[in-house]
């Protein structure tokens, strides 16, 4: 993946986390992951084809769906799991399990590890 690409991706969904969509969450309306997911897809729509829910087959020959997939105008692909506050184990297996250039995981919350994820490309988290 080219750096332009990955700051371009990188700081778009910054932006959308230190937005916090979630927050505007009505009783009837959609949960905090699915306004996130919005949220994120639009967001990246401009830099590429976007698409959700992909499904995965990871450990075990369980199943499950990365939440959001990019595939960049340069041909670069990311894929991109959407957690609470931590990067989740099985996050990190449906993203080991996809194809793809990049893995990222964004938070809904601050994420005060030091240093980068062992697993995957980067964890992004809204700053404060």
């Amino acid at each position: 993946m080219s750096l332009e690409d990955y700051e371009g991706v990188r700081d778009r969904l910054q932006a959308v986390l230190d937005a916090r969509p979630w927050e505007e969450i009505s009783p009837n309306g959609p949960t905090e992951a699915k306004l996130l997911q919005g949220a994120v897809v639009d967001a990246l729509r401009p830099l590429g084809q976007v698409s959700s829910e992909i499904p995965v087959r990871f450990t075990g020959g369980r199943r499950g769906r990365v939440d959001v997939f990019l595939e960049c105008s340069t041909g670069t692909t990311v894929a991109i799991e959407l957690d609470r506050g931590r990067p989740r184990a099985k996050s990190v297996q449906k993203l080991q399990s996809l194809e793809a250039d990049v893995r990222l995981i964004c938070l809904r919350r601050p994420w005060r590890q030091r240093g980068p994820h062992p697993k995957i490309d980067a964890v992004i988290s809204p700053v404060g």
